[in-house]
């Protein structure tokens, strides 16, 4: 009873959570307002409707208002979206297991390897335009300038597509690399933008996280120079 007083408090004067409404919804259900925990769980499904648990609550307030069939219905959908999340942390799992596989290879020297587990990656997800892009990438340096071609165009595609420019996809991509320790590949990632244009001052302000990170003094100090004349100009 105290938690639903606390929650009916919080979810209108709060920002609308799906989590909120679930908890709202089991704080009904517990105090027996079955009716109103169903109102509370369809209102998190409206934020995310791939949300499991606030279906099985539905499902459980239908049967404690008697009505088997539409709980059952209810119970049904639950399992079924949770086989999807299932399904698709799965997939997910794939696409990261393969990618970093393919960047280990990579910086082994395998770059055959490399290319096999990255279209590994792109079987799980095959929209990714950083894992194109490292396609792209491996494919130039191993002199296969048609399959390179290939990978290019599908990347740019995708940018066009998805409205994202070759220099944020770059950020973004550095970002995650580095993140997971492939600073090496970050850098590399980041020289393709500053080849053609140096004075991109964001992309050299990342290349001096990665350096830093990396513990390349040196390197990093070299960047902040440039940096510091390209912002005097």
């Amino acid at each position: 009873e105290k938690a639903l007083g606390m929650l009916k408090e919080a979810v209108p004067q709060g920002k609308p959570h799906q989590d909120h409404f679930y908890e709202l919804g089991m704080a009904k259900l517990k105090t027996g307002d079955a009716a109103g925990a169903i109102e509370s769980f369809e209102a998190s499904l409206v934020i995310k409707p791939a949300k499991a648990e606030s279906r099985y609550g539905i499902g459980q307030a239908y049967l404690k208002l008697g009505e088997r069939e539409k709980g059952k219905m209810a119970l049904e959908r639950f399992r079924d979206v949770e086989k999807m999340n299932k399904e698709f942390k799965d997939q997910q799992n794939a696409f990261i297991s393969n990618w970093q596989e393919g960047l280990v290879k990579e910086r082994e020297g395998d770059v055959a390897g490399a290319v096999q587990a990255f279209e590994a990656a792109l079987a799980a997800k095959e929209g990714d335009i950083g894992t194109h892009l490292f396609l792209w990438m491996v494919r130039r340096d191993l002199d296969d300038p048609i399959a390179a071609a290939r990978s290019r165009s599908t990347a740019q595609h995708l940018m066009q597509t998805e409205g994202v420019s070759f220099d944020n996809l770059v950020l973004s991509i550095s970002r995650r690399l580095s993140k997971r320790g492939f600073n090496d590949k970050a850098v590399a990632v980041l020289n393709e933008v500053l080849e053609k244009d140096p004075g991109h001052l964001p992309i050299r302000r990342q290349l001096i996280r990665v350096y830093e990170r990396m513990g390349k003094a040196q390197e990093r100090d070299e960047q902040i120079a440039i940096l510091r004349d390209y912002s005097l100009q």
